[in-house]
């Protein structure tokens, strides 16, 4: 019976079968050496950078394994340019064996390494840059530093701002969006204060995204339509878009001021008075 563990992967250097497809010993053949190589490579460096024994949530890079999926990517060939054992993105997608769940947690190191994998295509096929666009924006509003970003979306701090900054409404390549997307995935839901960001640069991110006029990510109705919510590039008050965002926070999502407060980087008392400017504001443009 042909073995499941294909040429090329860290699990059959490991497990065998060796390359004449006998039991019992690792293979040790060009592809599973290199496999087995670029693996040690990924892993001494995410030690030494503080990452390989952190634990970080599975779900973004779940979604990112599905789409690959639906791109056409063999689950063989994502582990092979991933670096990663086949077995661990069937946990991803449908737990251990005799499991009702998938896989929560990942390590970091692993979920670094399936994130970083693109189809072919993906440097090919050019789409709107309107919705990566947002994604900076928002996460700059948030706090979040544009080379923070870039390092979650593995892209050069450059090219992120440009991103931001691009007045063309043009294009990118979908694979740049598809990274600008993972990035946000992980980010969103994070306070950058607590995530170690220093506070001065959180400070100049959410300066920056004020003067600018950008808003929340969450001030959109759909991300990708460059007609939905806000108008391409309006100039929207911070304090506005706060308000905004705890009213949805607030009542769609359950929180109580005091969290809200917390998730958008903001004292109890600035919040509270956003919101009441902003409903007399509401009001006066009623009656006016």
């Amino acid at each position: 019976m042909p073995s499941e563990r294909e040429h090329g992967t860290p699990a059959r250097y490991d497990h065998g079968p060796d390359e004449n497809d006998q039991p019992g010993k690792g293979c040790r053949c060009t592809s599973c050496t290199a496999a087995s190589s670029r693996r040690r490579k990924c892993n001494r460096l995410a030690v030494l950078q503080g990452r390989g024994v952190r634990l970080v949530d599975a779900a973004p890079v779940r979604e990112h394994l599905v789409w690959l999926l639906g791109q056409g990517m063999t689950p063989l060939a994502i582990s092979r340019q991933a670096g990663v054992a086949h077995s661990l993105l069937t946990r991803l997608v449908h737990g251990r064996p005799g499991a009702s769940k998938p896989m929560k947690r990942v390590l970091e190191a692993n979920a670094d390494a399936v994130l970083s994998v693109l189809p072919g295509t993906a440097s090919m096929l050019r789409v709107p840059v309107v919705g990566a666009q947002r994604r900076v924006r928002g996460l700059m509003w948030q706090g979040w530093p544009r080379q923070v970003i870039a390092e979650h979306a593995q892209l050069a701090h450059q090219e992120v701002w440009r991103i931001a900054t691009d007045d063309t409404s043009g294009k990118i390549a979908a694979g740049t969006a598809r990274r600008v997307q993972i990035a946000t995935s992980r980010l969103l839901t994070r306070d950058p204060i607590a995530a170690g960001i220093d506070p001065w640069r959180v400070e100049l991110a959410r300066k920056r995204a004020a003067a600018a006029g950008w808003v929340s990510l969450l001030a959109w109705d759909d991300i990708e339509d460059p007609g939905s919510g806000l108008d391409f590039g309006e100039k929207v008050a911070r304090e506005q878009a706060l308000a905004e965002d705890a009213e949805e926070l607030i009542h769609g999502q359950g929180y109580t001021l005091q969290n809200a407060a917390e998730r958008l980087g903001v004292s109890v008392s600035y919040l509270g008075d956003a919101r009441l400017r902003t409903r007399k504001r509401a009001a006066e443009a009623v009656t006016a």
